[in-house]
């Protein structure tokens, strides 16, 4: 071993995992698929913290504007701002596609992801259609 991996080798870090979860898209825990050192730990889906006096246990988190159910996918209450969005449910979630989606307050909705722009792939589109013969 040169210098630089013994550095390395003697610079190894262990995690001290504290708590984990997984959640079904809309926030749902799974069952049996969680882990908390003590029982004081309130956060859960997207770090909300979770009001498990109205629904029971991880069943409402609060986003700051409104109260949110994970088991439905839906808020306790209509979108201050549902003007904006007249094609939608004043009570969904990340416009019902949590995946692409993000509503980090329970207010404005966020791209989670870009979609990259690959220009093969428009050529291979166009190719498709018959419109383009790439040489």
């Amino acid at each position: 071993m040169d210098n630089l991996s013994e550095f390395f080798a003697s610079q190894i870090f262990t995690a001290e995992v504290k708590s984990y979860s997984d959640y079904y898209p809309f926030g749902m825990q799974l069952p049996n698929r969680k882990g908390v050192e003590g029982d004081n730990y309130r956060y859960g889906f997207n770090g909300k913290e979770r009001d498990d006096e109205l629904k029971g246990n991880g069943n409402s988190y609060d986003f700051g504007a409104r109260m949110y159910d994970p088991r439905i996918g839906r808020w306790f209450s209509r979108d201050p701002l549902f003007q904006y969005y007249p094609d939608m449910s004043e009570y969904n979630y990340a416009a019902n596609n949590p995946i692409y989606f993000v509503d980090a307050d329970g207010r404005i909705l966020k791209i989670r992801m870009e979609i990259l722009y690959i220009p093969r792939f428009r050529v291979l589109l166009k190719q498709n259609s018959g419109q383009e013969n790439p040489g």
